[in-house]
């Protein structure tokens, strides 16, 4: 799983990279600057929607945040998320990717369309504009290949061999538990393994 976060994060970093040396030069037509801002704004909108996927977790971008039991351990995240990416798209744009029934997917999605629009027709220096072509298309199916291998990591159950060894040490651990305490807590040890 952290390859493949690394990998996203190496992607991410390479895609707003090539977008910044783009936009400083020619090749975007008249929105090129505008539309490679809102791209950036896919990108991280990309990131948080994965990790609420991963997690199970709801989108929860509108201001009325998050609420229900996720709110009780998460809520400075909910925030954070969603102040992090109202700054960067839209109120429809955030409105469509939270009602989206695959958020990580509707994030690429609006991040390709950002990336056809800055590689227009309008577009002065052809041989520019299909070496970026190339790196946005690298990028995003980078970004659909991390996607999928979290999927598959997270649908993957654990081994039963690794099941069965945790298990035993969680047995001698708690069998040995009293061992440990009985010198400090003398009798008190018996009640508190009991509640243990």
């Amino acid at each position: 799983a952290r390859g493949r976060w690394g990998a996203l994060v190496v992607g991410t970093r390479d895609l707003v990279s090539g977008m910044l040396a783009a936009a400083h030069s020619s090749a975007g037509g008249g929105d090129g600057r505008r539309g490679l801002e809102e791209a950036a704004g896919w990108c991280v909108a990309f990131a948080v929607a994965l990790k609420r996927h991963l997690r199970g977790e709801p989108l929860a971008l509108s201001p009325r945040g998050a609420v229900g039991p996720a709110a009780t351990s998460s809520t400075d995240s909910y925030r954070s998320d969603a102040t992090l990416l109202h700054g960067l798209l839209s109120e429809r744009q955030l409105s469509r990717l939270e009602a989206s029934s695959h958020p990580p997917e509707h994030a690429i999605a609006g991040l390709r369309v950002c990336l056809r629009t800055f590689l227009s027709p309008s577009s002065s220096e052809e041989h520019l504009k299909v070496s970026l072509s190339m790196l946005f298309n690298q990028s995003t199916d980078g970004f659909i290949g991390a996607l999928t291998g979290c999927e598959r990591i997270l649908g993957t159950p654990p081994p039963l061999t690794y099941v069965g060894v945790l298990r035993s040490i969680i047995l001698v651990w708690l069998i040995l538990l009293p061992f440990s305490m009985v010198h400090e807590l003398r009798w008190w040890t018996l009640v508190i393994n009991v509640v243990v």
